[in-house]
This record gives C-alpha cells, structure tokens and sequence, in this order.
C-alpha cells in the first residue's frame, strides 16, 4: 500500500507540506516558513495562485501568502 505526498512544484523541485523552506521575492523580501499546501482541518490553502507559508515559530498563528508571480527563488532550509 502506499501514500501519496501532496507537493508543490516550483523551479524544477518540489515541495512537501511542513517543508521548511526560503522564499525571495522579486522586491528583494524573503520569507522564512513551513509550506502549508493543506489547512489543519484538511482544506487546500495553497494554490495555483499562492503560496502559503507558516511563518510562526510556536503556535501555527502567522502565515505568509505570497503570489506566486511575485516569486523569484524558493530553497530549502537545511537542517
């Protein structure tokens, strides 16, 4: 039996949901964050129009939504 991974795609990688990962934008702001692809109730928040990250630290409270046009890198926190 197996199990499907939802990911995302972005410049040949792809993300999984709670990857930690970096995103700069085309202005030059960078956001630190876990990819959040699925709401904690199951609902899809990330979409073809915008990345969500989890940006808070303890609690899961604070989120990043971030355009995907407005993207201009996306790299994995190594641990």
């Amino acid at each position: 039996m197996c199990n499907l991974l939802k990911v995302i795609k972005f410049n040949e990688e792809y993300f999984e949901n709670g990857q930690v990962v970096v995103v700069t934008k085309e202005n030059g702001e960078v956001n630190v964050g876990s990819v959040l692809l699925l709401d904690y109730d199951g609902g899809i928040v990330t979409s073809n129009h915008c990345l969500v990250l989890d940006t808070s630290e303890k609690f899961h409270h604070e989120r990043a939504y971030i355009d995907f046009k407005e993207i201009a890198n996306v790299q994995r926190v190594k641990k």
